[in-house]
């Protein structure tokens, strides 16, 4: 009895061992296979940042979006002529401020309140004609007051508005005496206003002047403005690469301030086909954007203007006419790696 359950457990023991070891045979063929995985990993990564195009993950160029107009934003500027300066026409002290820079004021609005000699001269003048019942004299009173913007209420002596606008710039304050000829205001005409565009030099090429725009500004949501190009400056700004275009004057319905933000579309005179790729195709390397295009496992860089852009993709265009065109490939993966290794390879 006794050597028969020593032998029961004899072949307990046979079992267990059994399922050990196919436990552990299994345990050793899944570290062979994951650490080849590693492997097959590893060599396929050398192979993409060696330029193996075999490897490399492309593209296909699609065709993109027609492109009619050019947008761009820019600012609302006074035009030439605009601002009118107000001079002193006679000498005299500041005693109080009637208006403030930023101000709209029309002609005949009461802008300083002045103590001057001229002041006492006319109102005595005027008192001695009323009462004289000197008509020459009173008509010619009230021309000389005209002449010299004053109005006077009183003991009052108040220095008016020599035409209409919003004062932009006051160089008097309360207290300061001034002479004959002495700027006072700077006055700016917002019926005199304009739009100056930011024009980039990819887009340089599809504009001129007489090139009709539509804007908008943020101020009046809803409302658009018609517009044309009446000049481009012939220079260009070093860190933006842009140039500036200036429109014809505009009359706002509203008023507006200077620098107020513009948001606007360019016509162009024809419509532009762009290719579509994705974003991770394009890479900037030394001031310029390229593409790696791929043709019989020959790999070129091919530049080109980036149009528009998304998370995923870009619409572009290839510097050179017919250099990357639709069904053509290009890498989209370690394209950034592959360009600057190509490009030191050309030098």
């Amino acid at each position: 009895m006794r050597s028969r359950y020593t032998l029961q457990q004899l072949k307990l023991r046979v079992i267990r061992l059994g399922l050990h070891a196919v436990f552990v045979g299994l345990w050793i063929t899944s570290l062979s296979a994951e650490s080849q995985e590693k492997r097959i990993n590893s060599a396929q990564s050398a192979k993409v940042n060696s330029g193996d195009s075999s490897e490399l993950k492309l593209a296909k160029v699609e065709h993109g979006r027609l492109l009619q107009s050019v947008r761009v934003t820019g600012r609302v500027v006074p035009r030439e002529g605009s601002f009118s300066l107000q001079s002193a026409r006679f000498p005299g002290r500041v005693v109080g401020l009637l208006k403030r820079d930023g101000d709209y004021v029309k002609r005949g609005d009461p802008l300083l309140e002045v103590s001057a000699t001229e002041c006492v001269t006319l109102r005595e003048e005027a008192r001695i004609a009323k009462e004289s019942n000197l008509n020459d004299m009173v008509q010619s009173v009230e021309h000389r007051r005209a002449e010299l913007d004053l109005q006077i209420k009183g003991e009052k002596c108040m220095l008016t508005a020599a035409g209409t606008g919003t004062l932009s710039k006051r160089n008097v304050e309360i207290g300061s005496a001034f002479s004959t000829g002495d700027t006072l205001f700077q006055v700016l005409d917002t019926s005199r206003l304009t739009v100056e565009l930011d024009i980039p030099e990819k887009d340089l090429s599809r504009i001129g002047v007489g090139s009709s725009v539509k804007f908008t500004l943020p101020s009046e949501e809803g409302a658009s403005y018609s517009s044309k190009i009446k000049s481009i400056v012939p220079t260009l700004d070093p860190v933006t690469h842009t140039s500036k275009a200036r429109l014809e004057m505009i009359t706002f319905r509203h008023r507006v301030s200077l620098e107020s933000f513009v948001s606007a579309d360019i016509q162009t005179p024809s419509e532009v086909t762009t290719l579509l790729i994705p974003i991770a195709s394009v890479v900037f390397v030394r001031g310029k954007f390229y593409v790696i295009k791929v043709s019989e496992s020959k790999q070129s860089m091919v530049e080109v203007v980036v149009v528009d852009e998304s998370s995923t993709s870009a619409s572009v265009r290839s510097v050179k006419s017919q250099e990357l065109r639709e069904n053509d490939f290009v890498v989209a993966a370690g394209a950034s790696y592959l360009a600057k290794k190509l490009l030191d390879n050309q030098l």
